[in-house]
């Protein structure tokens, strides 16, 4: 299992360098080559907005995550206002991380699919598709145990 520290320090990381001097960093840049070690403890969410509402359409979602949750969510949409998806507790943050453009970590529990308890920590980043300043996707990392 991934140390908590390590997932989020890694992704911080990744995340500042690609943005360099940008308000954002670009999704295209992003690749699972660079963060081998953890990608599988990744999923993207692709922002889908029209005016005051919005999709999340999880773009990626890699293996240990899939375990956490007790199933692959790839290509599927949820709502950012749903509660009941187990794991809904992980997609707190991405609102605030939408709003201000910033990273987020957090920590909590949420009941998987399996009716298991999975206790986490999120790293949660914002990327750009264009230079336009809005968000497009978010990557989250998730260090995670399950009870």
């Amino acid at each position: 299992m991934l140390s908590q520290r390590r997932l989020i320090d890694r992704l911080e990381s990744y995340w500042e360098k690609l943005k360099g001097g940008d308000e954002l960093p670009k999704i295209q840049k992003v690749t699972g080559n660079a963060l081998d070690d953890i990608w599988q403890s990744c999923f993207i969410l692709e922002i889908h907005s029209s005016g005051k509402s919005a999709m999340y359409k999880f773009d990626f979602f890699g293996a240990d995550i899939t375990k956490a949750y007790g199933k692959d969510m790839s290509k599927q949409y949820v709502s950012p206002n749903i509660m009941s998806l187990p794991g809904a507790k992980v997609l707190e943050k991405v609102k605030e991380s939408i709003k201000n453009k910033i990273p987020y970590s957090e920590d909590g529990t949420f009941v998987n699919v399996e009716n298991k308890t999975v206790k986490f920590r999120s790293c949660i980043l914002p990327f750009s598709r264009k230079n336009d300043g809005r968000v497009s996707h978010i990557l989250v990392g998730l260090s995670w145990r399950k009870f």
